[in-house]
């Protein structure tokens, strides 16, 4: 049950302090916006279930215009966060690119097209869009001059395992990266940086 539902379950037999809980607790995990304050909403809430206590002051229209109120004031306090959709990565030749991707990742493209290609993840995982820019310059990752300003971390379980398939792929491992435990820095084809990280390195 999502805290919005576990929320409404219990306005109609929950006090202030509960309901101010339950909120509070929604805006730590990010369900809730920072700037709300949990105790006003929870008063604000309680006194909308107050009129859902009283049946004899209440007929079933204006219960049911009661509930309404309340789920469209809670679909405003829940309002449904952002989720990463797709990833861009800019590059000279996204259809010569995009092969190493496919291939690193096990996945197959769901759009082509001469300016760009978008390769789907599968599951809850964000797409993957190569698009063609006649203005890319190879980033430096150990300068810096360029900056990479994006770079995407792979999770694996072994890192020298992992190696071989990027460099079969035509990818390579940049200088300085020293092969530190956890992660490795390597570039695909065209020059973007890229980490493959085993579960200890997200750490």
């Amino acid at each position: 049950m999502s805290p919005r539902e576990l929320l409404r379950t219990h306005l109609a037999g929950a006090g202030i302090d509960v309901l101010t809980g339950e909120l509070r607790a929604a805006q730590e995990a990010g369900d809730i916006a920072a700037d709300r304050d949990p105790a006003r909403e929870a008063h604000l809430l309680w006194s909308m279930a107050n009129l859902l206590r009283a049946p004899a002051g209440v007929d079933e229209r204006q219960q049911g215009e009661v509930l309404a109120t309340v789920d469209y004031h809670l679909d405003r306090l829940f309002r449904p966060r952002p989720k990463l959709a797709v990833v861009v990565v800019d590059c000279p030749e996204p259809q010569a690119l995009a092969p190493f991707y496919e291939g690193l990742l096990g996945v197959r493209r769901a759009a082509d097209g001469p300016d760009h290609v978008r390769i789907a993840l599968g599951a809850d995982q964000p797409t993957l869009a190569l698009h063609r820019t006649d203005h890319f310059v190879r980033p430096d990752w150990k300068k810096g001059e360029p900056a990479q300003q994006l770079h995407l971390d792979l999770l694996v379980a072994d890192l020298d395992e992992a190696e071989q398939e990027v460099l079969t792929l035509g990818g390579r491992l940049l200088d300085g990266s020293d092969k530190p435990i956890g992660y490795r820095v390597y570039a695909d084809p065209v020059g973007h940086p890229f980490c493959l990280v085993t579960p200890e390195g997200l750490g």
